[in-house]
């Protein structure tokens, strides 16, 4: 035992799950081991990247191959892994936007941003294994990667209308506009990019795709509509606890969750490796959410981080002592944003997905996407002391502010 945590061999027991809060200071930090094992080197690792304001430039934590999880919140699954992509969340814009850098697999050409249209930068971002799609300041939306099954043929809209929110999914791209209209394109073959139409008066306000075939999408009148593949029964909503409604969604591969008016989640189809969300810390709610195949990520307003489900990677040993601001779930790795503008990757790193370089002299980061091996972040221009500008806090925000409501 260390720092009140239990310490469990992923390599002995490859069915572990873990629950793991951010105040808990991840095992090994200061030397890359723990008690008598070896660290793995680039596998699994913590990295906390620097905004050049005083703080580490490119610390890398490295770590054991261990699962940290807290004595209390334990969960234990002898559960067989299926491999498939991880899902993106959904990108909402923030701004005044910037430049978009990319990390991880390269085979795709995912994780290699163009330059931003002319006049324009880039707000969002979300990725998956094979694609990514960016969210420029004039509306448009920017494909990149495998450009198979149509999932890059982002269509122009109808005059006077621009695209608000983009999501990449494990064969398609989930657009919404500002008309409150969702737009898919891809593969389709679970009918995940085809929207049901809602009732008069009521549009969407958020989306998610999910890795293996069905989408979530929030409405304005705080229900959450889920269309595509239910082999698992992700598509099959609960309704939200009485006097409460929906505010956020995300989703896995064959799992869905979604965040309540009360700062509480909910959660359908395949669990993540046997785990279930924890109640938020006592005096905290939860704000944000992120799924991924095999974990999922809260957010809580006090800034910390909460993780559930598979933990053999570290995926969810973020490290203490930051304040949190978005968080983004990829396969076996998560991102998260702090609120010094950092960009905090921890998991596998078998394709350098957690290596997200130092920004710019001037600037910070500002969003984030975890993908299959794939991390996307935007960095933009630290704020100036104009209160027109916008403060710090403002312009990092966090992913109840990102996703209307409430998030790759």
């Amino acid at each position: 035992m260390l720092g009140g945590t239990g310490l469990f061999d992923s390599a002995d027991r490859p069915g572990i799950v873990g629950v793991i809060m951010a105040a808990f200071p991840p095992l090994g930090i200061t030397d890359g081991s723990c008690g008598n094992s070896s660290p793995i080197g680039e596998e699994s690792s913590v990295r906390i990247g620097s905004n050049r304001r005083g703080h580490p430039a490119g610390l890398r934590v490295r770590l054991a191959r261990r699962a940290v999880v807290t004595p209390l919140l334990a969960m234990t699954a002898m559960t067989g892994l299926v491999a498939t992509a991880g899902a993106a969340p959904s990108g909402v814009p923030v701004l005044p936007g910037g430049v978009a850098v990319g990390a991880g697999d390269t085979a795709y050409g995912a994780t290699t941003p163009p330059a931003p249209p002319a006049g324009q930068t880039f707000t969002a971002v979300s990725t998956n294994t094979f694609h990514t799609l960016a969210l420029t300041s004039g509306g448009q939306v920017v494909g990149f990667g495998l450009d198979q099954l149509g999932r890059l043929d982002i269509p122009a809209l109808p005059e006077g209308q621009k695209y608000t929110a983009v999501s990449a999914g494990g064969s398609a791209s989930i657009m919404l506009t500002s008309a409150g209209r969702i737009v898919g394109v891809g593969d389709g073959g679970y009918g995940e990019t085809v929207a049901p139409a809602l009732p008069a008066g009521q549009t969407y306000t958020a989306i998610s795709a999910g890795g293996g075939g069905h989408t979530l999408a929030l409405t304005s009148a705080g229900q959450v509509v889920a269309f595509g593949n239910n082999a698992q029964g992700q598509t099959d909503v609960p309704p939200p606890p009485d006097g409460q409604t929906y505010t956020a969604v995300a989703a896995g591969t064959f799992n869905s969750i979604a965040l309540t008016s009360a700062g509480e989640i909910v959660e359908w189809g395949s669990k993540n490796n046997g785990a279930s969300a924890p109640p938020a810390p006592a005096g905290q709610t939860y704000t944000a959410i992120a799924a991924g195949p095999f974990h999922a990520l809260a957010l809580t307003s006090g800034g910390q981080i909460v993780g559930w489900g598979s933990a053999g990677n570290l995926q969810l040993a973020f490290p203490a002592g930051q304040t949190y601001t978005a968080i983004s779930a990829g396969t076996f790795h998560s991102a998260a944003l702090t609120s010094t503008g950092q960009v905090v990757t921890t998991g596998q790193n078998d394709k350098g997905q957690l290596n997200i370089p130092a920004p710019p002299e001037g600037r910070i980061y500002t969003a984030i996407a975890a993908g299959g091996a794939n991390t996307i972040a935007i960095h933009s221009p630290i704020p100036g002391p104009d209160p027109g500008t916008g403060s710090l806090e403002q312009i990092t925000g966090s992913l109840s502010q990102l996703f209307p409501g409430a998030g790759s």
